[in-house]
């Protein structure tokens, strides 16, 4: 998804509620271990949020809410901390009939929503640059190998 607009503000750390989908079909048998499998690649997460905002934030994020997003039904950026320390950038999108609002005050306005969100695509030679850094010793054997499996030759991105 091209030219997304950034969600104006970060969900509060403490309130997130993450709901990982591996895409993953299991049959249980009986007796024995269960049967399972990859059923789809790339499925959305879930990803339940709280944002505690002052007036003008509340009513920039219902603008957001009600005009960009159009009420959850047009995707957006957003930067979230789930399975890394730091933020990372998601393709997310308002899960519908989800966003509840505090009674609006001068003070302080809650704000909660269940997100969408699947991770940003890397382009190949940022997946090349992630992997350089990550393994400085031994890239060049790890694209090598890599090569060999899905016939893409990573060392041409070096």
């Amino acid at each position: 998804m091209a030219n997304l607009i950034d969600l104006p503000y970060a969900p509060e750390r403490s309130s997130y509620s993450y709901s990982k989908s591996d895409g993953i079909v299991t049959i249980t048998l009986d007796g024995g271990l269960s049967k399972s499998r990859k059923d789809v690649i790339g499925n959305a997460s879930i990803v339940s949020c709280e944002w505690v905002l002052n007036t003008t934030q509340f009513e920039e994020f219902m603008l957001f809410y009600n005009i960009i997003a159009q009420k959850g039904v047009r995707p957006f950026k957003a930067a979230l901390i789930l399975d890394k320390p730091s933020a990372e950038t998601f393709d997310a999108r308002f899960v519908p009939d989800t966003l509840v609002s505090s009674a609006p005050n001068e003070l302080q306005n809650y704000v909660s929503a269940s997100l969408e969100v699947v991770p940003v695509e890397l382009t190949d030679q940022q997946y090349a640059d992630f992997i350089k850094a990550q393994y400085p010793n031994s890239y060049v054997t790890m694209f090598n190998d890599l090569a060999a499996i899905i016939g893409f030759n990573y060392n041409t991105l070096v």
